[in-house]
């Protein structure tokens, strides 16, 4: 008799958010759709396109285990509305123009799941010359250097938001530093030390660099004490002032 493969296959609830983005949906579409990995829960989020996203979405609609388009209040109300969809056991966000780097990146990131049990899996993300995070990160890491990790190559425990909630919608661009900052000083966190995902450039918090600085010292305020917070503050202020010297 022939046994069956027992090993545990975690659900994966992937989750794309999108607003009038017709150009670069479909890339995403297709990387998350044609991975090797058959237990995925692919769900779409869109904001009420009116440049023909929607439309090219619904010819993918019997492929996905949830699409939703309706207006938001941005980018946190998107996330929360697909978390709120989901059923996996654990959870990835693969924004509109973001892909896999190959069609066996879910496989490895489930085989970690699988192996590690942490409630944070995560990896490298590239774009062009950069990577994100600039260093493998782990438990023992301080928490402002953890918390740069690319959530678009980060799997979640889907008990880690019942537990401490959604994504602040207070937060129009820093809402997933917030979120790292509020969860892993409490969380297990599996590094893969390889690139898994092509993540596409400028987005919001790209394009607004005073913003993206203020929600980042927002976010600290709100989450840390102490010590930590001086030295983050610290961190964050000299990094921002260089970047308006250059």
């Amino acid at each position: 008799m022939l046994q069956q493969n027992t090993q545990w296959q975690p659900i994966i609830s992937v989750i794309t958010i999108v607003y009038n983005d017709v150009e670069n949906i479909e890339k995403t579409l297709k990387s998350v759709l044609n991975q090797s990995y058959e237990n995925i829960h692919y769900i779409v989020i869109d904001g009420g396109s009116s440049d023909g996203t929607r439309q090219l979405i619904e010819k993918y609609q019997d492929k996905l285990f949830a699409f939703l388009s309706e207006k938001d209040t941005g980018i946190s109300d998107a996330f929360n509305k697909g978390t709120r969809l989901a059923e996996g056991d654990y959870i990835n966000y693969m924004n509109s123009g973001d892909v896999f780097v190959d069609n066996q990146s879910v496989s490895i990131f489930a085989d970690a799941i699988v192996e590690s049990k942490a409630d944070v899996i995560t990896a490298f993300s590239k774009f062009v010359d950069k990577r994100i995070p600039k260093k493998i990160v782990s438990d023992a890491t301080f928490i402002g250097e953890r918390s740069m990790i690319s959530h678009q190559a980060s799997f979640i425990s889907k008990a880690l938001f019942d537990k401490y909630g959604l994504y602040d919608e207070d937060f129009r661009i820093r809402m997933d530093y917030e979120f790292w900052l509020r969860v892993l000083p409490h969380s297990s966190l599996f590094f893969i030390n390889d690139t898994l995902v092509d993540y596409a450039d400028g987005g919001i918090s790209g394009q607004n660099s005073g913003k993206n600085f203020k929600e980042e010292i927002k976010a600290q305020i709100k989450n840390l004490s102490s010590t930590t917070l001086v030295i983050c503050l610290a961190k964050s202020s000299l990094k921002f002032f260089i970047k308006r010297l250059i």
